[in-house]
């Protein structure tokens, strides 16, 4: 799949020419929108993003836009060093009215309630994460495939038609069309979302052909993990 994206309007156009979904607003659209593509939930369908989160009492807030955590780095001193998830249980109750704050600082995080929680009272945290692409206005965009086209198209008929449904408007057949074209093109968006450019395969390759493991490369930001190993600098 290629990552070049195209918005919406378009496809909104084109649902709306159908009778049964004039009753349908533009935030409903867009909701369903962001569902189908968040339930396809292929990778190459997501926008790469990176925010700094400036920690205040041991926390910060998580971005708006987050999907999920590609990595997570910390500001030490002037250099950025790579993060862990937290495996104390406690990790996000320390430092709040009441608990025991036994915490003596560290390098690593965990994430509840939309915050990110730090072993350290002040920083700075820089997050790679993964986003749905949107355009000026807020409205999700989609990558250029017709898959993926289709597979929103359905849908969003489908979940409109559902309401229709439910309160008789609609026979079950046109339903249950809807549902079938949903399914099937949501199975091939998926499908396409996965394949790979020869490119990419050649660094996945690489990653798990290796005889000996690196263990730093979490630390080195895995820049070197699709690199072809050599026997001669094992």
């Amino acid at each position: 799949m290629n990552t070049q994206y195209k918005s919406i309007k378009t496809l909104i156009s084109k649902l709306l020419v159908n009778p049964m979904m004039e009753n349908i607003n533009d935030l409903d659209l867009a909701r369903y929108v962001g569902e189908c593509i968040k339930l396809i939930g292929a990778p190459m369908s997501y926008e790469d993003k990176s925010c700094d989160i400036s920690i205040v009492n041991y926390r910060g807030k998580l971005p708006n836009d987050l999907l999920y955590i590609i990595q997570t780095l910390y500001l030490d001193g002037s250099d950025w060093t790579a993060m862990r998830y937290a495996t104390d249980t406690l990790h996000s109750q320390y430092h709040k009215v009441g608990s025991p704050d036994f915490k003596q600082g560290g390098v690593d995080y965990s994430i509840n309630n939309g915050y990110v929680f730090l072993g350290e009272d002040t920083g700075m945290v820089k997050m790679v994460y993964k986003a749905i692409v949107t355009d000026a206005e807020g409205f999700p965009m989609i990558p250029d495939n017709i898959k993926f086209e289709k597979a929103i198209e359905w849908y969003v008929k489908y979940s409109h038609y559902t309401h229709l449904w439910e309160l008789g408007k609609i026979p079950d057949k046109v339903f249950s069309h809807a549902e079938r074209e949903y399914t099937w093109y949501v199975g091939a968006a998926q499908s396409a979302g996965q394949l790979m450019t020869i490119d990419q395969a050649e660094s996945f390759t690489n990653s798990f052909t290796k005889l000996l493991l690196k263990p730093l490369q979490h630390k080195e930001f895995f820049t070197n993990q699709g690199n072809r190993q050599s026997l001669n600098n094992l």
